[in-house]
Order: structure tokens, then sequence, then C-alpha cells
């Protein structure tokens, strides 16, 4: 009987073991089973976040958004491209003492050429780096349309003028300076450093006691070393009071302060070094402003109470207004507006831009002084040319927009992303 029972507590001890190795053994494959399954979906979630990031990133570049907003090899697959861009062959002769005003559609940026009465040119500003818009530029320059070629097939552009150190502004300015037809007399830059080693302001800051910022990018340094490289041509510092004249015409520089150049860490106060240039001509007013934001607005106002060209405020009451920043909202303020008092205001922009530019805030602030039906823009029109006759008589000129139709092809490229997206996560 002692036997019997000793084997049967033998067995249930038997039993209860086994049970509780069989069940540490089903826990053991369970947990195994639930850290396969476990990392399965962290591959697959991270295979997507990939792919998202991927997919979103190449959005980003495509529509132009920063800081995705650069260049690979010109307009290489971006939503926006362009043709050779002439000028509109409609534009009649220059007459003597005549003035003339190219507003050249770059997308979104600025490139102004400026014809004046006594026959010198200025080019204010040279688009993005591209090569398309570089050549478009420089296709326009050498136009037979326009006539400045001399007889060695050579256009003399007697003053370039640099506004601000943005891409938008200096990318293409290079390849115009660097273009064996196109000699450069005179360069006016911001009082902004380079990584360009022989940047010649660093001897001119510690000269004259500067403190200076460096903006670091590519596209900058390569104007600077083309406007070093460029034979006999000077260089002038967006700085202090500086005047252009000739017979019909007076050229005000309104630069930036010392100060504003002291410590410059954001897109704000780069644009803020924009020079405020009220140019006079053949009884006219223009006012070209750069990217200028509300800071330098301000200052542009303080110093029509404190200058040295004997400009008052209502010297500043202006015909045409090259609106600021390309109508951002920043820009072009109430107070800037209600003195200068434009009748016509000018806005390089590209069409269906990214930014939002022009606002709506600024067109109705635009609208409330009365350039209501006389705000012109090249996403709309094209090339912008004002003319002005010796007797201030002027007359418009509009070219058609060579870019591709942005809203079709931006709302093909978001139906493509977010099928793209459905279709990763399906396979995932």
């Amino acid at each position: 009987m002692a036997k019997k029972q000793k084997r049967n507590i033998l067995t249930k001890i038997d039993e209860i073991i086994s049970d509780k190795v069989n069940k540490t053994k089903s826990k053991s494959g369970g947990k195994k089973t639930y850290n396969i399954l476990r990392g399965k979906k962290i591959k697959g979630a991270s295979i997507f976040l990939v792919v998202f990031i991927f997919l979103m990133s190449g959005v980003l570049f495509y529509m132009d958004i920063a800081p995705f907003n650069f260049e690979i090899d010109g307009n290489f697959f971006k939503y926006y491209t362009y043709q050779p861009n002439d000028p509109n062959l409609n534009l009649s002769n220059l007459q003597e003492q005549d003035f003339r005003f190219h507003m050249i559609d770059v997308w979104q940026g600025d490139c102004l050429l400026v014809e004046l009465p006594d026959g010198k040119r200025m080019l204010i500003d040279g688009g993005k780096k591209s090569n398309d818009v570089a050549s478009s530029i420089i296709s326009y320059i050498l136009s037979e349309t326009l006539g400045l070629k001399n007889q060695y097939g050579i256009v003399t552009i007697d003053y370039v003028l640099l506004t601000h150190a943005d891409a938008d502004h200096c990318g293409s300015l290079d390849d115009v300076i660097k273009s064996d037809k196109i000699c450069v007399g005179e360069v006016f830059r911001p009082m902004i450093l380079s990584n360009y080693n022989n940047d010649p302001l660093k001897e001119y800051a510690d000269e004259f006691n500067y403190q200076v910022s460096t903006v670091s990018t590519t596209v900058y340094s390569d104007f600077v070393k083309a406007v070093e490289n460029e034979q006999n041509c000077i260089t002038h510092y967006n700085i202090g009071e500086s005047t252009i004249s000739g017979n019909g015409y007076d050229m005000y520089f309104f630069n930036p302060t010392a100060d504003m150049y002291k410590n410059i860490s954001s897109a704000a106060d780069k644009n803020n070094v924009s020079p405020i240039v009220l140019l006079c001509v053949n009884r006219r007013k223009i006012l070209l402003t750069g990217d200028a934001d509300k800071e330098q607005e301000d200052n542009f106002l303080a110093k029509l109470n404190n200058n040295g060209y004997g400009i008052s405020l209502d010297d500043a009451d202006v015909d045409f207004l090259k609106v600021g920043h390309h109508g951002g909202k920043e820009s072009t303020n109430k107070v800037f507006l209600d003195a200068v008092k434009p009748e016509y205001a000018l806005i390089s922009v590209g069409e269906s831009n990214s930014y939002g530019h022009p606002t709506v805030e600024v067109l109705n602030r635009l609208s409330e002084i009365g350039c209501s039906g006389k705000i012109y823009r090249t996403d709309k029109k094209g090339n912008i040319v004002l003319t002005i006759d010796s007797e201030g008589e002027f007359s418009f000129v509009f070219g058609n927009s060579d870019t591709v139709n942005a809203k079709i092809i931006k709302r093909a490229l978001y139906n493509a992303f977010f099928n793209a997206t459905l279709k990763a996560r399906k396979y995932l």
C-alpha cells in the first residue's frame, strides 16, 4: 500500500513538473512568437517611415520649398521650367533721352535691367541658381530686340547691384558676370562676407572697423568670386550714402545702417539689408526695394528726414513701386505705402510659388492706396517693360510667362505622391 501511494505521489509530481515545463515552453514559444511579430511590425514601420521621408523630401524639393529649395544642375526635377526668355518683339526703339525698365520674368526671384537716358545700363539682381535662368537672363540682355550689343557683339553693363545675399537674387549673377559677351564696369554688393577666400570685404571691414556677418552659401561665394575675376571691375559696398547721376536722372541709395550688418542670422536679417533706391528719371519717380521688410522700410522713412541728398518726405511720392519681397506680407507695410503713395505696383513673383506670394495682405494694402487695377505681376504678365520718354510720358509692354503651368503640374504631383504613399502602406 505504501509503495502504491509512493508511486502515485511520484506520478503526480512528474505530472506537475511536466505541466510546469509545458507551460514554460508554451510561454517561451508565445513570447518568441510575439517578439517575431513585433519585430516585423517595427521593421515594416521603419521601412514605411524611410519611404515616406524619401517621398516627402522629393516633393519638397520638386515644389521648391525651403530648406529643399536648392538646385541640382539647373532646374533638374523642378515643377517649373524655362524656355528662352526673349523681349517682346513689339518693343519700340529707344529714342535719345528715353528710359526703359525691364522686370525680367525669372519665376520666384528678382532680375531688373535698367536702360538709363544717357545710354548706361544697370542690372539689379539675377534670379536663382539655375542653368536655365542664367541662360534666359543672358539671352534677354544679348537679344537683337534690345540692340545693346556693340560691333563686337559685347554688351556693357555699367552697374550691377546685388541687393542682398539670398539665392533667388544672387543665384545666376555669377554666370551673367562670367559671360564672355557681357562686360561689367561697377558692382554694388552687400557688406556681407562670403566663404570665398579672397573676398576683399575682409580687408575693407578691417580698414573701416566694420563688424560684418558671413553668409556661407555657395551661390553667394560664386557671385563674389565672379566679381573679383571680372577685369577692371570696381566694387562698392551698400553702406552710407551713394548716388548715381546722369543727364536726365538721379539715383539715390538708401542703404542699411552698419548695425544692420552686424548680426545677420535669419532670412529677415538678410532681406533687410536690401538698399531702397529712389530713381528720379524724366520727371517720374521709381522706387526699387529688393526684399526690404519692415525694418528697412522704417530705416528708409527715417532717412527721408535726415539725409545728405536734400530729399524730403514729399520727394518720396513715387509713380512706380517695385514691390518688396515678391509681395511677402512682411514688406510693403501701410506706413511705408502711405509715405510713397505709388500709382503703379510691379511684382516679380513665380506662378503658384510655395510661399504664397504675393500675399492677400499686400494686395489689399496696395488696393487701399489706389493701386487696384495697376498691379502688374510677372506670374500674370511675363516680362514687364516700362518706357518713359524725355517728357515723362510712359507706356508698358508685357511678354508671356515662359514657365510651365505650375498649377496643373502641382495637382498632378500631389496626386502621385499620395497614391505612392497608399501603395507603400499596402505592401508593408
